[in-house]
């Protein structure tokens, strides 16, 4: 039988009685009765408000209790509410009124709602387009706090580009627009939706939501002092991800963005019932071609479009079987992007013989550097770079390539690039157009002189090693510590003199040589030493790479550098100057939000110098930026 909750002023009619939302609601009341019980306390004055051509300027049609004033608006009107109905929700709920931004922000405050608790007990969109109210129950002051925090970052990062008329209000005991109530300002009845789809919900799955969002004891009200004034607080839309976080992943891929066509369009949208997985698989691939890189960029199409409804569906019910609780995890969408991720990025192309045999003798030369972090640097190069099977000349490497690949600090991949120049492994063949911030340096892959060997040559090509190269430990220990490291995998229990043979280092102290490396590796757990004197032998510790990385802090600070080299070609790359300006305004938040050292940027400025007017030129050069090595 069709449920008609919500075409109809009498439920009981529509709904069975094992689904009744009330042993005691009479057939006469609203279908919103229940839910009103829920959200509003005992004895709470709301008021009818009749709409007037002039918008947003009501005039007062009744007062008292809401239920009966939505029952009498609903009749009035045929089952729709002739007038709007609004009170003060409970005084233990967080109440949000989300104006002209909700599709931007609402994901953000969703998810950090869950983060810290807080259940949703009620969500409606409130008739105008991307505007929506919310009720939450906030377990504790701090997660209240939290929450505050989140509208500020919001707030400072987003504010300055959207519509006047973006806020939210967090709305205290003020009145609100209960579910139902007909439009003060000419648009659509208040509707509850789904918190996750936005998609609209009966009256029946309004009040279960709300239940179970209420179902544990509240033990201190949400508003800390009762405070009753609105706080409102301008809110952003963007392409960030989550507000607490950084974006260190890379989202697109750094080129000219390209239009779809109307074939692409259609595959997006194709609802094929026969091959859901193949339409899904084909959409998933278009956006690869157009630059999408990342789930947190590839996820909103996975939210909306036909193509992807078989994941889409899967993960709705994985959550709803789940009790609706906490975010939809989006685990089958994520696991069919990154299923594209790897294969797209495991596809190599045919190197041609001549390319192959300059590769080889690049990385014999490297693999004699005795200076560890440089071979790496050049390792890394050759193999992210010139081996993909697109051809060793006129091929972009810049210094933000090596910051995200390497994990280095704007200055030291500036130095590192220059380096490689000057030992003759990139050749320079075209410095980047001024005209055309988007495009780096060009460089031919060549093979450098002999005269850098050292006494030692070191692995850097076989499939052990090669993973390593990028791990953000040896970014912050240095690449000797990994060399050492990578030593007690092929010696069982050496000595420090016998480390230092192989290595061709000196021995050294805690200060220099390889009991320095031994010394650092140790107070993480990466090796354990046995013995005193000349009896000392080392072995691996238990502890990993990964785990040392987020002891010592390694980790955080490569998605550090990450997130400020994604934010930075944000700038670099941007299409409009209104894209530019958001984007430099987004930097400028970033910088102040960075804790390491290391991340923060050099002396190069980070955004494209802006067209000068003709009467710039003519005044000398005082206008003029000089960047020397490109955007990246």
């Amino acid at each position: 039988m069709r449920d008609c909750t919500q075409d109809s002023a009498y439920p009981r009619y529509a709904a069975s009685s094992d689904i009744s939302v009330s042993a005691d609601a009479s057939s006469d009341e609203t279908r919103w009765a229940e839910l009103f019980r829920i959200l509003l306390d005992p004895g709470t004055t709301a008021y009818a408000l009749a709409p007037t051509d002039r918008a947003n300027a009501p005039v007062k049609v009744n007062s008292g209790d809401a239920v009966g004033l939505m029952t009498e608006a609903e009749r009035a009107g045929a089952g729709q509410a002739v007038w709007a109905v609004v009170a003060p929700l409970r005084a233990d709920l967080l109440v949000l009124d989300i104006d002209e931004c909700a599709d931007e922000v609402w994901p953000t405050i969703r998810d950090a709602a869950a983060d810290v608790g807080a259940g949703i007990v009620h969500c409606a969109t409130s008739g105008r387009p991307n505007c929506l109210h919310a009720a939450l129950t906030v377990p504790t002051p701090h997660a209240y706090a939290r929450l505050e925090e989140v509208f500020a970052d919001l707030r400072e990062r987003h504010a300055p580009y959207l519509p006047a008329g973006a806020a939210i209000d967090v709305r205290g005991r003020k009145p609100i627009r209960l579910p139902g109530s007909a439009s003060l300002k000419g648009h659509g009845h208040c509707t509850v939706v789904d918190e996750y789809t936005l998609a609209p919900i009966t009256a029946i799955e309004a009040v279960k939501r709300a239940v179970d969002a209420a179902a544990d004891d509240i033990p201190q009200p949400a508003t800390p002092g009762g405070t009753a004034e609105a706080t409102s607080v301008l809110l952003p839309s963007d392409d960030h991800s989550e507000s607490h976080g950084l974006q260190w992943e890379s989202p697109r891929a750094w080129r000219a963005r390209q239009r779809m066509s109307p074939d692409e369009w259609r595959k997006l949208n194709s609802t094929n019932p026969a091959d859901r997985s193949m339409a899904a698989t084909e959409a998933a691939w278009l956006l690869w071609r157009h630059g999408v890189r990342s789930f947190a960029a590839a996820r909103w199409w996975y939210e909306r479009l036909p193509a992807f409804a078989k994941f889409r569906d899967r993960d709705v019910d994985a959550h709803r079987k789940a009790g609706r609780r906490g975010p939809i995890r989006w685990e089958a969408c994520q696991q069919h992007w990154q299923s594209i991720v790897r294969r797209a990025r495991a596809h190599r192309p045919a190197i041609p013989a001549p390319d192959q045999a300059v590769i080889d003798a690049a990385l014999e030369e490297i693999s004699w550097w005795p200076e560890a972090d440089l071979a790496a640097a050049a390792a890394v190069i050759v193999h992210q770079r010139y081996r993909d099977g697109h051809g060793i000349t006129a091929r972009p490497v810049a210094r933000r390539d090596l910051s995200t690949w390497l994990h280095l600090s704007d200055g030291t991949a500036a130095r590192t690039l220059q380096e490689l120049v000057r030992r003759g492994l990139l050749v320079l063949v075209e410095r980047w157009p001024g005209g055309n911030p988007r495009h780096a340096n060009l460089y031919d892959l060549s093979v450098p002189s002999r005269i850098y060997r050292g006494k030692v040559a070191h692995d850097v090509t076989s499939p052990r090693v090669r993973p390593t190269l990028t791990h953000p430990l040896w970014a912050q220990l240095g690449h000797t510590c990994r060399r050492v490291w990578a030593a007690l995998h092929t010696l069982p229990s050496p000595t420090t003199s016998r480390i230092a043979t192989l290595l061709g280092l000196p021995t050294g102290d805690q200060t220099y040589g390889v009991l320095r490396s031994l010394h650092h590796l140790g107070e993480l757990g990466l090796v354990q030493r046995t013995g005193r004197g000349r009896g000392t032998r080392w072995v691996l510790g238990a502890t990993t790479p990964d785990d040392a990385a987020a002891t010592c802090g390694a980790l955080d600070r490569a998605r550090q550098i990450s997130a400020r080299v994604v934010a930075e070609r944000r700038c670099w790359h941007a299409e409009s100057r209104s894209e530019q300006d958001r984007s430099r305004r987004g930097l400028e938040v970033l910088r102040r939000r960075l804790t390491h050292a290391d991340a923060l940027p050099g002396m190069v400025h980070a955004f494209p110098a802006r067209t000068e007017s003709s009467s710039q030129r003519r005044s000398g050069s005082r206008y003029r930026r000089t960047v020397r090595d490109g955007p990246g």
